[in-house]
């Protein structure tokens, strides 16, 4: 499972940089692709040392390819220690890398796509804010007037989804939330992706994206947007443009592959955030299982050795 952004940190992958050979270099491969577009090492940029390490990582520019490079790292990783996907999930710009690693695009398609649309994004888009609410999204219902003008962009389970609105709104209605002990967060993202805040760059992003040559998959892909199994029948400007602009829905895309077969989701977006999602949607008696690779906290070289021992 390839995550989007809001997931992202200073320091994400850090010890597997620095005493996990093949993340190290797959980093670095990367973030040398990159550089003459981004005029600055990702590498360096991620893990140079800093006052405050929790300090808010927003800017698009470099949050949007620092994302794709840590998910397309630790899935090669795992890769090479013998952890082979079997399907590719994609949440939001995490389905660029689910295409990458199913060989439907290249690495440097990708990466050249990914950071077009961040400068797009940045150019010709309004600021915005995005916040994961923990309550069901009826609550947009009970209290039309204070969600006013934002929009659901993200449906993770039953009791997380996340709106994009205005920056001061959000604050605004974060304070409303806390008073009816509803958790909120605001999200290190400076845009309102999924949703109508986006609707500038339409043609623009759909012209950079006609670029892209797609190849047929080499491993089956699902989308969080389309909520299935991607086709070669998919592959449109219009399906780039929906990864980026219209509301994704977790939860029901892990209830279709759940109807399929039993699964073991293995995230390896930086926070985890996908696996505790999935936690929350399979059955309780679902034999599915669900692990992050990295988080926040560290241990990164023990997760990986808790992966090898239940997969292989």
């Amino acid at each position: 499972m390839f995550s989007g952004q809001g997931s992202q940190y200073y320091w994400m992958g850090k010890e597997l940089y620095e005493k996990h050979k093949t993340f190290h270099d797959w980093m670095e491969h990367c973030s040398t692709l990159a550089a003459p577009r981004l005029g600055i090492s990702l590498t360096k940029l991620l893990f140079r040392d800093r006052p405050d390490r929790f300090e808010p990582f927003d800017r698009t520019l470099f949050t949007f390819p620092a994302v794709f490079i840590i998910n397309y790292s630790l899935a090669n990783t795992l890769i090479n220690e013998g952890i082979k996907p079997a399907v590719l999930l994609g949440y939001s710009m995490g389905e660029f890398v689910a295409l990458t690693i199913g060989e439907a695009l290249t690495l440097e398609e990708s990466l050249q796509l990914v950071i077009d649309c961040a400068e797009l994004v940045e150019d010709r888009t309004q600021p915005a804010g995005m916040m994961v609410v923990l309550a069901s999204p009826a609550i947009c219902s009970e209290y039309p007037q204070l969600f006013r003008n934002t929009t659901v962009t993200c449906r993770n389970y039953a009791e997380n989804f996340v709106i994009a609105g205005q920056r001061q709104q959000l604050e605004d209605l974060g304070g409303f939330l806390s008073q009816k002990g509803v958790l909120w967060q605001i999200l290190p993202i400076r845009h309102g992706f999924h949703s109508p805040f986006m609707d500038p760059i339409e043609e623009e992003f759909k012209s950079l994206a006609f670029a892209a040559c797609l190849k047929p998959m080499r491993t089956s892909v699902f989308s969080s947007v389309y909520s299935r199994e991607l086709n070669d029948r998919d592959y449109t400007p219009n399906y780039f443009w929906d990864v980026f602009s219209k509301p994704v829905d977790f939860s029901r895309t892990v209830k279709t592959l759940e109807q399929l077969e039993p699964h073991f989701y293995v995230d390896v977006g930086p926070s985890g955030t996908l696996a505790s999602f999935v936690k929350y949607i399979i059955a309780a008696d679902s034999p599915s299982r669900a692990r992050w690779t990295i988080n926040q906290f560290g241990k990164d070289l023990r997760s990986i050795s808790r992966l090898k021992s239940e997969l292989l």
